[in-house]
């Protein structure tokens, strides 16, 4: 993977943007203009609406800037509110109000958006009453109705830091600190890296301790714990509500993270129905993600913007993707945040290295593929079978119960294959899928009968017996090492048909790697090796470490 870069640079009006096109991993998502930010590392990014005009509210090192959007295709930067330099910034917004967190100190900035075109006014509020001056850095934010709700800030009760201050911004000019919630216990536990909150319950994302938690905050002097929850990864950063409040979604800010949701119906109950990555293998780190009309818009860091359909939460399809970087694979850079609710239906997009993006999205619901898979004969259910999408990297695993669910953006026939250790490999041909269409398909696996496998490892030349030669066989599901004796023979009991990837090595000869697909009809098979110096360190061939007193180097 991936990527090629065309960059025409345009001057339009004083604003410097690009059109940007990256090869691979594009659909469903339109460009629109690109604006550079020379010298500056964005972070989030907001929108904001007044009248017949858009604008892009551009979180960066330097502060936040105001962008005309418009006119899509042509975006007009207006003006800035500078601030402390930090490459953490969020901004949220209340009426004709941003509100704007960084790391970098100074308290919380408040701009009047009201006079835009021609102007803006901003200030910075440092807390009032009982914390009056204290706040200096906030980490993130969030707004639900008369209040505004800060995380990860320096505040301290009780030696707990970043618990989540609940501030009154009925006059959002002159906000009044209503109070703040501190998890139960000790320790870092009550810091909160971010959150949402709808209708007095929050969903706030503990992130070094790797949950979520749920809070009654109706009492802003005394919010109540309902639940807490962990997620797959154990680094939860970013939490949002669906559209119909019944299930939350969140994202783990790590290597190789998912996208998952919950069932949140009941707080004591609590049920994860589903998690995703995008691009799997490839260890990109998930950041935020926002829910508009089920589906759950997401910055994707190195893969850009990811829209995935959530109207069937416990099969979340990737139906749209728009990559705003030329970088890929784990790290944090590249699409920092996203926003998608403008009156017209574009996307922002704020890449750290590459500015911000308009975008416009065609949202489409995904192409459903659900069933069970059970035993023949028997009909018991079949936990952790691999049901395959062939031709796609869509692959999903059946639950205890024998169901399975995964999907797929683009509608079409495809064959879908079912695979588990110790049963018959079976492949559907045929399938076909449509967009918002579920497509029912049960199956059942024959029992596959075990056997013996024997073979033999010599050196390819001349035939010649390699003893104690290292083996290696594996399938998706198993690992086996085995070791040839005297006269290079090497038995395995007890396997299944499968195509296995076979390693072989001995010091002296070159290690050999290939695939065969074995059964009960192959035999006794053959691996020859050639003489050679070769070490891939698949194997340990007994190498001993010595300095030979070399202090550095």
């Amino acid at each position: 993977m991936k990527k090629n870069i065309l960059k025409i640079f345009l001057f339009s009006l004083g604003t410097i943007f690009s059109l940007a096109f990256f090869a691979q991993g594009n659909f469903n998502v339109a460009f629109k203009s690109q604006v550079p930010f020379p010298g500056l590392q964005l972070s989030n990014i907001w929108g904001y609406a007044a009248g017949n005009m858009e604008y892009a509210l551009v979180g960066h090192s330097g502060g936040m800037s105001i962008v005309d959007v418009t006119d899509p295709s042509n975006p007009d930067s207006l003006f800035s509110a500078p601030g402390p330099n930090s490459i953490w910034r969020e901004v949220r917004t209340k009426g004709s109000y941003a509100f704007v967190t960084t790391e970098g100190g100074g308290g919380l900035q408040i701009v009047n958006l009201s006079y835009l075109p021609d102007s803006i006014q901003y200030k910075s509020w440092t807390g009032d009453s009982s914390i009056a001056g204290q706040i200096n850095s906030i980490h993130a934010l969030q707004v639900d109705g008369n209040y505004l709700y800060l995380y990860g800030s320096n505040i301290s009760n009780s030696n707990y830091h970043g618990h989540p201050l609940i501030i009154d911004v009925t006059d959002p000019w002159n906000p009044h600190y209503a109070g703040e919630f501190v998890f139960p216990g000790s320790g870092t536990v009550s810091y909160v890296h971010d959150g949402y909150v709808r209708n007095d319950t929050g969903y706030f994302g503990h992130i070094y301790d790797g949950f979520f938690s749920m809070v009654d905050l109706t009492d802003k002097s005394n919010p109540v714990l309902l639940a807490s929850q962990n997620t797959p990864n154990n680094f939860t950063h970013n939490t949002w509500l669906s559209d119909n409040g019944k299930v939350l979604f969140t994202t783990d800010e790590v290597d190789n993270s998912f996208l998952t949701s919950y069932d949140i119906t009941d707080p004591l109950n609590i049920k994860e129905l589903d998690k995703i990555q995008q691009n799997p293998g490839s260890n990109s780190v998930v950041h935020n993600t926002y829910i508009k009309n089920d589906y759950a818009v997401t910055s994707w860091y190195k893969e850009g913007v990811v829209i995935v359909d959530g109207s069937r939460p416990g099969n979340l399809v990737v139906t749209g993707n728009y990559d705003t970087s030329p970088m890929s694979g784990a790290g944090m850079e590249g699409d920092w945040g996203v926003y998608a609710f403008l009156p017209s239906g574009n996307i922002l997009a704020s890449d750290m290295q590459e500015g911000m993006f308009v975008l416009t999205p065609d949202y489409k619901r995904g192409c459903y593929l659900e069933g069970n898979v059970t035993e023949t004969g028997t009909g018991n259910p079949l936990f952790g079978a691999t049901v395959t999408i062939v031709s796609t990297i869509e692959t999903s695993n059946s639950k205890s119960n024998g169901s399975y669910a995964c999907g797929f953006a683009t509608p079409g026939v495809y064959d879908v294959k079912f695979k588990k250790t110790g049963y018959v490999t079976k492949i559907i041909s045929g399938v076909s899928l449509a967009s918002g269409i579920v497509t029912s398909l049960d199956v059942q696996l024959d029992p596959d009968v075990p056997f013996n496998l024997a073979g033999q490892v010599k050196e390819g030349s001349t035939g010649t017996i390699v003893p104690f030669a290292e083996v290696l066989l594996s399938t998706e599901f198993n690992q086996y090492t085995l070791t040839a004796d005297a006269n290079g023979i090497f038995t395995l009991p007890n396997i299944y048909s499968d195509n296995y990837e076979i390693v072989a090595g001995k010091w002296g000869f070159r290690t050999k790697c290939y695939n065969q697909n074995i059964s009960s009809a192959s035999g006794s098979i053959v691996i020859e090796l050639e003489k050679g110096i070769y070490d891939d360190f698949t194997f340990d061939f007994g190498w001993a470490i010595s300095t030979n007193g070399a202090t550095s180097g």
